[in-house]
Formats: structure tokens, C-alpha cells, sequence
């Protein structure tokens, strides 16, 4: 087999550093892996000028391939394969290796000889959205860096300025957060401040963040929003941004007083809680825990005073007892939710020993969940690809002087605004393959929380918060006990949490 290499002094990976003897080490990589093999290079083709543009060994090498002069190419990096990650797809994939070109990639350890047409288009895929991945990253560092705010740093209270390096009073949430200030002064409890602006329709920050899209929230005020507004520095003008670790200290334009915002503290910290009751010998293990399910209401828990005896029920006058309130004795909850427990021991406990012995039949299955998200990123790379090149067009007709500067500034700014949104997009398609591959693996919260669970003889509070998320009870006749991290399971196929003993 008639192997080549390829090398390039510029790697299209942003951020990548490019030594002077980047060449020499291509070169030297390349000899090894190939050593290794049991190949050896007939012939070298190289960029050596230090230009992202440069492609005249690009160009040569791929005339060569299609006259059918070598049989394969090898390279140190898939980002120094051509101009852009796009160039080196477009050979290697979809003109090479159609054709019997093989291809190796040193620093990823990928031969194509030894891998199958579908290992060699996912290993593309892959490829393509570690590109985007690593940009979006590196252009967030770089607006951190540089001082230029986001969408995602916008505040309460605030616009982001034209410049997007500062934050501008926003007259409307600032009046707002003034009046929070005023009326906590004034003595209003955080639940009455909160009645008050609900009373009169006023969009809570989470509505108001988002007054440009589509609501179907209801517009509440929270106590928690409105104790962080109370207790939060930027409101006399103090911001720390902070992103991986690093941290950016700003100033910004105050909307309360620090004497106003002292008082607040103080009073905040001078707020006493009540004394907790005493607990009783039967406490109830499930309290905020059971339900109804047709009214969706809460159960309350009653206890025999000799606390012989304890159940669940609307009645709130002890009728129950008497058989004029319908009610659910508590050993029946009990039974079915250690039984729900050992059903989710066995299960978690099935499914680790699946995770060890059969990776393949579990690698498919997680594939199949993939795919959709898959397909979702290579349509979102084709996306940026496409307006990678419309913005390479547009800047050659601006050095031909076919369009004026305003108008340069003018797409740029309609460019920006578009991959900013394309990359929002990708990643949150990136957090829910991120959620996936957490789901088929050994670190699963729902795994990790019962595969070791040994199911207790007798309940008591610290299982029920530890395991149970909510009992649902229906007719004062059956339960079912939802618990904790079941939303981890709901990747898996049926047949795997249809487990036996046997199994």
C-alpha cells in the first residue's frame, strides 16, 4: 500500500498554537504511527507557509489521490488537513474513502483500514461536533475575556448597552426592584411583597428575561426571587461575572442606596424562625411526600393518641377513625414502598452487572437513543459551515471594494447574532448528550443510589428523603411510590427493567 503524509503549518482549530517546528513534529509522528503499522511514506506534500489561506500542497495532494498515485494519506491532526475541519471532511470522507483512499489520523489513533464505513462516519460526526463544541467554548472565554457581554449575562434590573461591554439601567425591572426595597422597608413581609406585584400583573424577572418569547408560565413572584433581589450587591452597583473558575469584577449603575440596601441586610438577619415543634414518638415519615391523585391535594397523616395506630386521610377533625372519612392505613403505604424499593434494588442491580458484561448490546442501545441528537448537531454543523462560507464571501467582495463598510458592519452584526444563536442550540443538544451518556453509564444517579440499597425492615424519615420523591394515592385503595432519580431509567429499553430474581 502506497501511503503519503500530509502536513500544514496552521491548524484550523481556534486557539491552537502554531510552533515554528510544527512541520518536523508532523513529520516525526506521522514516520512513528506508520512505523508502527508496518508502513512506510512514498511521498510528502506540505503547506509550510504560515497563512490559514495557504493550500498549494493541499491542492497538489488531492490531484495526485484522485490519479489514483497513492493509496492512502496520513496526517498528525484532522485540524491540519486543509483550511478548515469542512476541507478535510470533504476529502477524506466524501472523495478519498469512497474511492479506496484509506486514511489515518495520528493524533486520534483512527486508521480507516482496520475501521468499518460506519466507524469512519461517526468518526466524522464526532469530529464536526468537537469542532463546534471547542469554538463555542473558546469564543465564550474570549468575550469574557475581552469584556463583551452576552444574552446570558443579562441581568434584573438591566439592558446590556449597544457596545455589549456595560450594563444600562432598565427603566421598567429597575422601577421594580425599588419598589421591592421600599416595601420591605416599610415593613411588608416577603409574602406580601409578592402578593402585591402578582396582584397588580407585575412580570416576575424569570418572565421578564424572556419578554421576547413565547409564555406560558404564570407570572409569580416567588419568595426565593424576591429574597435574592433583597440580598443581592449589584443593586447598589457592585457585579462579579464569573465563567470556569475566573472571575470579573464590574461596575454598574445602582438602583438603591448602600444605606437603603444595610437596612435590608439587617433586617433580613435580625428575622427569627419559630421554635420546631416537638416531635412525636410516630412521627409521620411522610409528610409533604403523600397525595391524592385525583385532587392532586396533600394527605394528611392521623395518629391514635396511644399512637398504636396511624393513616392517611382528607379529614382534618378525626372522623376518620369513626368511618366517616375515608382514609389508607400506613402499614399499606409502608409494604408498597419497600416493595417499590427492592423492585428498583433488583433492577439497578441487573442493569450494573449490564453495563459490565454486555458493552456492545448497551453501546447500541445508547446509540439509538443518540441518534436523534446526532443527526440534530450534523444539521446544525451544515448550518455553520453554510455561514462560514457566506461570511468568507462577503469579506472577499468587501476587499474588492464591491461593498462599503456600513455594509460590512451591518452583516457582521446580523452574522454574530445568528451564530450565537445556532451555538445556544448546540449546546443545549450537547447538555442532553452529555445526559445520555451520564444515563449508560456506571455514575447514573438512579444506578449509583439503589444498585447498593438494602431494603429496611422499617421506614423511617431518612429513607423516605433519601429515596422517595412521592407517593400518589388513589381511591384510599392503591399507591404507587415515585422514587428519586426514576427520570435517569427512562433512556433505558423495557425489556431491561422487566427484571426477575433469576436474572
Amino acid at each position: 500500500m502506497r501511503w503519503v503524509s500530509y502536513t500544514r503549518s496552521i491548524s484550523s482549530r481556534i486557539g491552537e498554537e502554531n510552533p515554528a517546528n510544527t512541520i518536523a513534529e508532523q513529520n516525526a509522528n506521522i514516520e512513528q504511527y506508520l512505523k508502527n503499522k508496518g508502513y512506510r511514506i512514498s511521498e510528502k506534500y506540505s503547506d509550510r507557509k504560515r497563512s490559514a489561506e495557504a493550500a498549494d500542497g493541499f491542492d497538489r495532494m488531492v490531484q495526485d489521490g484522485m490519479t489514483q498515485k497513492f493509496d492512502a494519506v496520513a496526517v498528525d491532526s484532522i485540524f491540519r488537513f486543509g483550511k478548515t475541519l469542512p476541507f478535510a471532511i470533504e476529502v477524506l470522507q466524501k472523495t478519498f474513502y469512497p474511492v479506496g483512499i484509506q486514511f489515518a489520523v495520528v493524533e486520534d489513533d483512527f486508521c480507516s483500514t482496520d475501521r468499518t464505513a460506519d466507524e469512519v462516519e461517526q468518526y466524522f460526526k464526532e469530529k464536526a461536533i468537537e469542532k463546534i463544541r471547542f469554538e463555542f467554548i473558546a469564543n465564550r472565554q474570549d468575550s469574557f475575556e475581552k469584556g463583551v457581554l452576552t444574552h446570558r449575562q443579562a441581568k434584573y434590573g438591566y439592558d446590556i448597552s449597544e457596545d455589549r461591554r456595560s450594563f444600562v439601567l432598565d427603566s421598567e425591572s429597575a422601577y421594580i426592584v425599588k419598589l421591592i426595597f421600599q416595601m420591605y422597608l416599610e415593613g411588608m413581609t416577603l409574602q406580601e411583597i409578592g402578593a402585591a406585584l402578582d396582584a397588580q400583573n407585575v412580570p416576575s424577572p424569570q418572565i421578564q428575561m424572556t419578554r421576547n418569547k413565547k409564555v406560558t408560565r404564570k407570572t409569580k413572584w416567588p419568595v426565593t426571587t424576591i429574597r435574592s433581589i433583597l440580598v443581592n450587591p449589584l443593586y447598589i452597583g457592585k457585579l462579579t461575572l464569573k465563567l470556569s473558575g475566573a472571575e470579573k469584577k464590574m461596575e454598574v449603575p445602582p438602583i438603591v442606596s448602600e444605606e437603603d440596601f444595610q437596612k435590608v441586610q439587617e433586617r433580613i438577619n435580625d428575622s427569627v424562625k419559630l421554635p420546631a415543634p416537638k416531635r412525636r414518638s410516630t412521627p409521620n415519615i411522610l409528610i409533604k411526600k403523600i397525595y391524592d391523585r385525583a385532587s392532586g391535594e396533600r394527605l394528611l397523616c392521623r395518629t391514635t393518641e396511644d399512637e398504636t395506630r396511624q393513616i392517611y386521610s382528607f379529614d382534618r377533625k378525626y372522623k376518620c377513625f369513626s368511618g366517616k372519612a375515608p382514609y389508607i392505613e400506613s402499614t399499606e403505604i409502608f409494604d408498597a414502598i419497600r416493595s417499590s424499593l427492592k423492585t428498583a434494588q433488583e433492577q439497578a442491580r441487573y442493569i450494573g452487572r449490564l453495563l459490565e458484561s454486555d458493552k456492545d448490546e448497551v453501546k447500541r442501545c445508547q446509540n439509538i437513543v443518540l441518534q436523534p441528537y446526532r443527526e440534530q448537531a450534523r444539521t446544525l454543523m451544515d448550518a455553520l459551515s453554510e455561514k462560514d462560507v457566506e461570511r468568507t464571501a462577503v469579506y472577499r467582495k468587501y476587499e474588492r471594494c464591491e461593498m462599503e463598510q456600513e455594509q460590512l458592519e451591518d452583516f457582521e452584526s446580523r452574522y454574530q447574532a445568528e451564530i450565537e444563536e445556532l451555538e445556544a442550540e448546540f449546546k443545549n443538544i450537547m447538555m442532553k448528550v452529555s445526559v445520555i451518556e451520564k444515563a449508560f453509564s456506571y455514575v447514573n444517579p438512579w444506578l449509583t443510589k439503589f444498585q447498593d440499597l438494602t431494603t429496611p425492615e422499617i421506614l423511617e424519615r431518612t429513607h423516605i428523603k433519601k429515596y422517595v420523591e412521592r407517593v400518589w394515592i388513589d381511591d384510599f385503595k392503591r399507591v404507587e411510590a415515585v422514587l428519586k432519580e426514576e427520570e435517569w431509567t427512562r433512556f433505558f429499553p423495557e425489556e431491561w427493567m422487566r427484571t426477575r430474581k433469576e436474572n
